[in-house]
């Protein structure tokens, strides 16, 4: 695992360009701010995978809030449980690629989203996502990445 000592700013500008997020805001990670103005963090992340074609979206799944149409559907619910493909401990992965798979509507963008188990891998080693991953056959309906 690698540790790298960031500015807020720069901390700040890595997730919004990463994980897309933003509020219309603007984050300036070539600003000069004053060197006494300049407050750092330590973050900890480890790469889950790797192979992942155009990544965009990067988000774990995390619990779904109680009450309201899908908690109260019986199969939405069964797939929040360990090991299905919502399980809160997975990341979701929106990719520009089918991973070799022919779109399902060829008048639309490819693109797929994978739903990645983090513990999967082998030795704490990153999960190497095949490129032709959409048309390797499924051991069975349960198996996810």
């Amino acid at each position: 695992m690698s540790i790298r000592r960031l500015s807020l700013q720069s901390a700040g500008a890595l997730l919004v360009g990463v994980l897309g997020v933003g509020a219309g805001g603007r984050v300036d990670a070539d600003a000069e701010p004053a060197a006494a103005a300049v407050k750092t963090c330590v973050l900890r992340a480890r790469v889950v995978a790797t192979g992942l074609p155009g990544a965009h979206g990067v988000r774990q799944v995390g619990r779904f809030h109680s009450g309201g149409p899908l908690t109260t559907n019986p199969e939405f619910l069964m797939q929040t449980q360990s090991g299905h493909v919502l399980d809160p401990q997975r990341v979701l992965v929106a990719l520009e690629s089918n991973l070799g798979a022919a779109p399902a509507e060829p008048a639309h963008a490819a693109g797929t989203v994978l739903s990645i188990d983090p513990q999967a891998a082998a030795d704490g080693r990153a999960l190497a996502v095949p490129p032709n991953l959409g048309v390797l056959p499924r051991a069975d309906t349960g198996a996810a990445l």
